[in-house]
């Protein structure tokens, strides 16, 4: 078993041996740390958050693992683009990611642009194609940019785990960071039953959002 994996089992709560409890402990102590820069982060860049002149949406998530997020955007791409309007894909490119480039062949007469620093991203698809909105992929904890839409993404079948930020669980922000959604998108590949609490929490951290599912 690969470290990743083992990591993964941590996270998700599947190992319940001693020595995993201690590896469990360790990851806890980590997650305070990572909870404080995220949190530190979000505060600072949320003081003065750039505003582009374009529309700015958002399809992100919460937590690690795939949600559909970029699927929403290649649709949420071609409904603008029956609309008419001038758009921009901007990634933030993770290495060994291909999401970029399956955006790219599938959305051609779309511009995506590859960049670790998306206010970058953003002037630059301002200039050269005069765009009428940049749709940010991943872009939940882009706390730089000012959104005039932000949708995340909620995996049904792995919810939020545990509950635990990273690398005890698999969250990459604390819950009350859903409080920043105009809309939630419950992706149910299973089309099993949401469970009911999912629903629940989302409600009570954020009753202003509207909920879809796919």
């Amino acid at each position: 078993m690969g470290l990743s994996m083992y990591l993964w089992e941590l996270a998700t709560d599947q190992r319940k041996g001693f020595f995993d409890a201690w590896m469990a402990a360790i990851l806890w102590l980590l997650a305070l740390v990572y909870s404080g820069i995220v949190r530190f982060l979000a505060f600072w860049y949320g003081i003065r958050p750039f505003r582009a002149g374009c529309r700015v949406l958002s399809v992100g998530n919460i937590t690690v693992g795939g949600t559909g997020k970029t699927p929403l955007t290649e649709w949420l791409s071609r409904y603008l683009l029956s609309q008419g309007k001038h758009i921009a894909v901007l990634s933030r490119g993770y290495a060994g990611g291909d999401e970029p480039q399956m955006l790219a062949a599938k959305l051609p007469q779309v511009p995506v642009l590859v960049h670790s620093d998306r206010v970058h991203s953003v002037k630059q698809a301002m200039q050269l194609y005069g765009v009428d909105a940049v749709i940010l992929d991943d872009g939940l904890q882009q706390w730089r940019i000012a959104k005039d839409l932000n949708i995340v993404m909620i995996g049904s079948s792995q919810g939020f785990g545990n509950r635990c930020l990273l690398p005890r669980g698999i969250l990459r922000e604390p819950l009350s960071a859903l409080r920043r959604a105009d809309i939630f998108v419950v992706h149910n590949p299973d089309q099993q039953p949401v469970a009911p609490v999912l629903l629940e929490t989302l409600r009570r951290l954020n009753a202003k959002a509207e909920i879809v599912h796919t």
